[in-house]
């Protein structure tokens, strides 16, 4: 986005349609903007200043003349994003090879984009912004009625059958309703019409009781949510649009269970295995059994974890230790243990809405002036950054961060009739901890030589249903019952 004199940026449709006239007459050949075999952001906004066009609406115009797109992998399988790449000009799937990379991610993701949430104070915000642009007596209404609608649930989990009614009949209302204004796109800002339609994409999922594909539920007072539970079939169909597809990632294991997730069964994908034998003896591993990291246990045990942690710093020769933990507040809690029984040790805790640059900026001060750097798993500390590899020879995985428990979690696995209760849970909660786990301590061992010792601290690791889900490089038979036992191991690694 751009705020210049020939052009600012509206955020909206109302860009591309500003845009497609002026480079109709601008005299702009898309494939001359192209340097060293790409045309940069930088070189959009400086080429938009010049000439009013929007950067955004412009790169879209040069995406038929490359061969390579490179983009979220919202664009493919997000609904509100596809029109981006599969509306493109140029654009012919069956001709075209896709990759998705980070794939471990891409049923969730796909999930949530195909989830929608109404929250009633910000459907009465864009109601205003609809009057605004012209809206009738009838659509503002229904959408009032709707807010009192949802604001009248006082549950929280999955709606009552006559809350799911009424919702579904004041929405779809809203939806026809809607469908047939004439409304000033330029008399209000964009957020009113996203939330417009939400409500009518919502209504298509109230819907949808019958194949059992969501849940409808209020996570809060004023809120309610239609949550995917499944988006296997969506992602199938998306791929099979294209020539071929390559899904990449280091943690796809178990291997039936992703296939499962992103619905290959039905095309056989082949598997192709990336293997790196210099990792098989980079870890040194062990289960320290003396602490229960659950939820409910673990404030017993936050002193214990604090002291351990001091006992890593002074085994880590000079670099600092990494601590993953399940959550912020966990984090937190043993950052005021550890302030207070050692005041001298320099701890640096993960900052929360950073971008990349500011991640990276981060990682680089604290590994030269922090004691442990306390980050959170599944984070994109823990999963998209590169600097650790050499730089931590001492990390400690506090506990696996499991999902938390809620209305959502108990229908996947309510919903999953071929496997038993047992086998559902592993596979809506264990297997995705332990997969982010194996994201954050593939990122210590990046290259050959490097290696790093591993406390994987808490009791459910030895655990057989936890134990098994972890990577060969990870599983260790050296347990630690006691404190001699954690120095023994510190001293003889």
């Amino acid at each position: 986005r751009i705020n210049t004199p020939a052009h600012t940026c509206t955020a909206d449709n109302r860009c591309d349609h500003q845009s497609a006239g002026i480079l109709e007459n601008s005299g702009i050949y898309p494939p001359e903007l192209f340097s060293n075999g790409t045309f940069s952001v930088e070189q959009a906004r400086q080429t938009g200043a010049q000439t009013g066009l929007c950067p955004y609406s412009l790169t879209r115009a040069c995406l038929p003349f490359a061969e390579i797109w490179v983009g979220d992998s919202n664009y493919i399988f997000a609904p509100a994003s596809r029109p981006v790449f599969c509306s493109a000009a140029g654009v012919d799937p069956s001709t075209t090879l896709l990759i998705v990379d980070e794939a471990h991610n891409l049923s969730d993701r796909t999930a949530n984009a195909l989830s929608t949430e109404i929250r009633s104070t910000d459907l009465h915000f864009a109601l205003d912004g609809l009057r605004e642009a012209g809206a009738s007596r009838q659509l503002l209404a229904t959408g009032y009625e709707l807010i009192n609608c949802i604001d009248s649930i006082n549950t929280t989990g999955a709606l009552h059958s006559n809350d799911h009614y009424n919702l579904l009949d004041l929405t779809q209302d809203f939806h026809r309703t809607l469908s047939k204004e004439r409304l000033n796109h330029k008399s209000t800002e964009p957020f009113a019409f996203e939330i417009a339609w939400s409500v009518a994409q919502a209504a298509l999922q109230l819907e949808d009781e019958a194949s059992h594909n969501y849940l409808h539920w209020s996570p809060a007072p004023g809120v309610i949510r239609n949550t995917c539970l499944d988006s296997s079939e969506w992602i199938a169909a998306c791929l099979q649009e294209f020539s071929g597809s390559i899904l990449m990632s280091a943690t796809l294991a178990p291997y039936d269970d992703f296939k499962s997730a992103c619905g290959l069964q039905r095309i056989q994908p082949a598997l192709a295995r990336g293997d790196a034998s210099w990792r098989n003896n980079a870890y040194t591993v062990a289960l320290d059994c003396r602490v229960d990291t659950r939820f409910r246990e673990r404030k017993r045990y936050y002193q214990k974890t604090a002291e351990t942690v001091v006992a890593l710093i002074g085994h880590s020769r000079k670099q600092p230790v990494a601590v993953f933990f399940a959550s912020y507040q966990y984090a937190e809690a043993i950052k005021v243990y550890l302030e207070t029984i050692e005041p001298g040790i320099s701890i640096a805790l993960q900052k929360k809405g950073a971008d990349l640059g500011q991640q990276a900026e981060f990682i680089e001060q604290s590994l030269i002036s922090a004691d442990a750097i306390f980050l959170i798993l599944g984070s994109g500390y823990a999963e998209g950054i590169d600097q650790l590899g050499g730089q931590i020879s001492s990390a400690m995985i506090v506990g696996p961060a499991l999902a938390e428990v809620n209305a959502v979690q108990e229908a996947r696995i309510e919903n999953d009739p071929s496997r038993s209760r047992n086998e559902a849970f592993s596979n809506i909660y264990i297997i995705p901890a332990i997969r982010r786990i194996h994201q954050a301590l593939g990122r210590l061992v990046r290259a050959p030589g490097q290696q790093a010792r591993i406390l994987l601290h808490g009791k459910r690791f030895a655990q057989t249903e936890y134990f098994s889900q972890l990577a060969p490089e990870y599983r260790s038979t050296r347990k630690i019952q006691n404190t001699k036992d954690l120095l023994n191991w510190l001293e003889t690694t």
